[in-house]
């Protein structure tokens, strides 16, 4: 309500004085009444405009973080002529008058407590004491130090990183590399496990769901992974180790009871980050026992990753009572087999109800199996008791060891077979001979396939070659084969156009590499390489000599783990003649040897080779029209191998004698190809080419094949020249097999 005031002019009277004096001066009068009233207008104005001030009723939300940023809704009255908005005495952002009931703005950085809200309007502010709480502390991390600082290459070494922030950490790395994993222990610690590094200091950081660290630099140091594969300890949940544990002791034993069915083994690597395994499990795991010996093998990988030591544990369970078994020692001369062994024999505790094969050792020296019954007696009488048929490897000699168990309603027991088995040289000789045979073929009928010596024709082709190089990449139903070939006159061809004269002398090189399987390889496969390089003359237009040379390399992995290697060369004269115009006749004869290594499970050795090779062909070229080339082959190749008589040796030092043998191979095949140029209207030109091949294998590789193939080459107008074409082929005996062929070329 206004209040009644008693106004003073400046004349320093009543407005009601000064105006009744207006009749002696009409002028005075006047401007002293409108002086008054001025005067009582601007005193009463202020006065009249005190009204109610801004009051707060609530905030939402009421709570956020110290760093602020936060959008938070204040509720009220007398709020829009908001001017200013403090939390905890820090002016906030980002104010909005929505009314006069509401606004909204953005929160100041703060720490952590209840803060008055404060709100300013026109000079005048209204507070809601405690009215927003800061209760939680979210920041990007910072990392301050980190333990252990170094670890391996080959990670896996767990650090503690320590600073602040941690709390809301979404990822650790080490050199840009995500940790394996890590774990959060406080906001102020976590754990991260090493990725795989690189040797060097690298830097260390952490992301987080509001940002990343800093990085906490060149902090941890990647260092070589240890070779060291020892044991720092060895513990059993039951029994005594004997002897008592040493790293450098690797074989242990000990005793348990008859009821003890499993025992928990506790095997800890000397360097961290090792691995180790009982019986291939993690070392965590318990084994379980049968009555007797049990084996169990502990194995430590060191930092490496290669390294390994090996510590064997024997843990004798002891049996039930009233069940016995008499181990037992076999001798098998040599030449004959092993016996069945009767297993219950001077046993106790029968009648036996059960028996079984625990083990052998070594595990590829042959197989044994439980049978019930002497099968080997005659007549109508029942079978009787428990038998072990042992079968041997055929080219093992020495010991074998055949842990065996009998079961009875008394309980169980185990027993041990030891059979010292003499070598049969007639039975080691034939399968030594029957690996040496396969090799020798296979790689005869690979070289007769693929060795290449070029004549006239193909010396009249490099002269106008666009391509200084030729590859060749050729799959098939045994293997795959990739190849190169490139000569001086191909290289003077490329360089210099089809313009270029003829050199008298040439120097050519080929290469050559195919992956093979054949059915005594088990599903392994084999490699083979050829690599051929000569030098030829042209004594005329119509005659050419020179000489070649082959290096050969062959490795042939087959069954029962063998394996056999060998390096071989040819080399020797050759002369391509023209018979008459687009006929030639191709000769070479190549003489030779190779050094081979023979490696199977028990027996090793290694054996020579000589060899000679004949190798015939007449082919010509036939321009059907001024386009279209036929381009007929017939070949011979004769190929004879002689193996030396060679010696194979066992682990235990004895020697045996094989014989040699000459392998020969004689190959047979027509074919012809045939050819159409076509020019395009952009200068390029197309000529796609089709041919077909038959022919017959003869002597000690006997069969039938065949095989078409069809191909495009294009010569563009800038002269690259790209030549692709594709292979099928089928064999006397059903095989099949589709291949490809490219090249790509460009003359500069």
């Amino acid at each position: 309500m206004m209040e009644k005031l008693n106004v003073v002019a400046s004349t320093g009277k009543p407005v009601n004085a000064v105006c009744r004096g207006w009749g002696s001066s009409l002028q005075a009068a006047v401007i002293n009444c409108f002086v008054a009233i001025i005067s009582v207008v601007l005193v009463t104005l202020p006065v009249s405009a005190e009204a109610a001030g801004p009051s707060i009723s609530s905030v939402s939300p009421n709570s956020g973080s110290v760093d602020g940023g936060e959008t938070v809704t204040i509720n009220g009255n007398g709020l829009s002529g908001t001017r200013s908005v403090k939390i905890g005495g820090k002016e906030a952002s980002g104010i909005v008058v929505v009314d006069d009931q509401t606004i909204t703005a953005i929160t100041p950085e703060t720490v952590v407590g209840n803060h008055d809200v404060v709100v300013t309007t026109a000079g005048i502010q209204a507070s809601l004491p405690a009215g927003f709480e800061t209760t939680s502390f979210v920041s990007a991390p910072i990392l301050t130090s980190i333990s252990p600082s170094t670890g391996p290459v080959s990670g896996g070494t767990t650090v503690t990183i320590s600073g602040y922030g941690f709390s809301n950490a979404t990822g650790v790395s080490f050199g840009g590399v995500a940790a394996r994993s890590f774990q959060i222990l406080s906001d102020g610690h976590v754990s991260a496990v090493t990725p795989n590094g690189s040797l060097g200091l690298v830097d260390v950081e952490m992301t987080s769901s509001i940002g990343s660290s800093a990085a906490l630099t060149q902090s941890f140091t990647y260092i070589p992974a240890s070779t060291n594969s020892d044991l720092s300890s060895l513990t059993l949940s039951q029994g005594a180790l004997a002897p008592s544990f040493s790293a450098n002791v690797t074989a242990y034993s000990a005793e348990v009871s008859e009821s003890t069915a499993s025992i928990a083994i506790s095997a800890t690597a000397l360097e961290n980050d090792a691995l180790v395994t009982v019986n291939g499990q993690p070392s965590t795991s318990s084994v379980n026992l049968q009555p007797g010996a049990n084996t169990i093998t502990i194995v430590v990988t060191a930092q490496d990753g290669v390294t390994t030591k090996k510590y064997t544990l024997t843990v004798t369970r002891k049996s039930p009572a009233g069940v016995s078994v008499a181990d037992q020692t076999i001798n098998v001369p040599a030449g004959t087999s092993p016996p069945d062994v009767r297993l219950d024999r001077n046993a106790s505790g029968g009648p036996f109800t059960n028996a079984a094969v625990i083990s052998v050792q070594p595990v590829n020296a042959g197989r044994a199996v439980v049978t019930m019954g002497d099968y080997a007696q005659l007549g109508s009488a029942s079978p009787v008791g428990w038998y072990l048929k042992f079968i041997p490897a055929p080219t093992y000699s020495g010991t074998v060891v055949v842990d065996f168990s009998l079961t009875s309603a008394a309980g169980s027991n185990a027993g041990r077979i030891t059979y010292n088995l003499g070598y049969d040289p007639a039975v080691v000789a034939n399968e030594m001979d029957s690996l040496v045979h396969g090799f020798i073929e296979s790689r005869q009928n690979l070289i007769a396939t693929m060795i290449k010596v070029p004549g006239l024709l193909e010396r009249r082709r490099m002269d106008l070659s666009s391509s200084p190089v030729t590859t060749r990449l050729v799959p098939s139903q045994q293997g795959m084969s990739l190849g190169f070939s490139t000569s001086l006159s191909q290289m003077n061809a490329a360089r210099d156009g089809q313009q270029a004269d003829a050199l008298p002398f040439n120097i050519w090189m080929d290469g050559a590499l195919m992956l093979h399987n054949r059915s005594e390889n088990d599903d392994r496969w084999g490699s083979f390489g050829m690599v051929s390089a000569g030098v030829d003359y042209l004594v005329s237009d119509t005659a050419l000599v020179g000489v070649s040379f082959h290096f050969d390399r062959m490795t042939d992995p087959t069954r029962e783990n063998a394996e056999l290697t060998g390096n071989g060369w040819l080399a020797g004269p050759y002369a391509s003649l023209e018979l008459g115009k687009g006929i030639f006749w191709d000769t070479s004869i190549l003489y030779g040897g190779s050094a081979n290594d023979l490696e199977t499970a028990f027996w090793d050795g290694s054996f020579n080779t000589k060899r000679w090779l004949f190798d015939t062909s007449i082919k010509g070229q036939y321009y059907l029209d001024g386009v279209t080339t036929l381009t007929p082959k017939a070949r011979a190749v004769y190929f004879s191998e002689k193996v030396e008589d060679y010696i194979v040796r066992n682990g235990s030092g004895s020697e045996l004698a094989v014989e040699g043998f000459t392998s020969e191979q004689l190959r047979l095949s027509l074919g012809a190809e045939i050819a159409r140029e076509y020019r395009l209207s952009d200068g390029s030109q197309m000529t796609p080419k089709i041919g077909v091949t038959g022919g017959f294998s003869g002597l000690d590789g006997a069969g039938a094949f065949a095989s078409l193939n069809t191909g495009v080459v294009l010569e563009t107008a800038e002269q690259w020249a790209i030549d692709f074409s594709i292979l099928y082929s089928l064999d006397g005996d059903g095989g099949k097999s589709a291949g490809a062929r490219a090249a790509l070329g460009k003359r500069f």
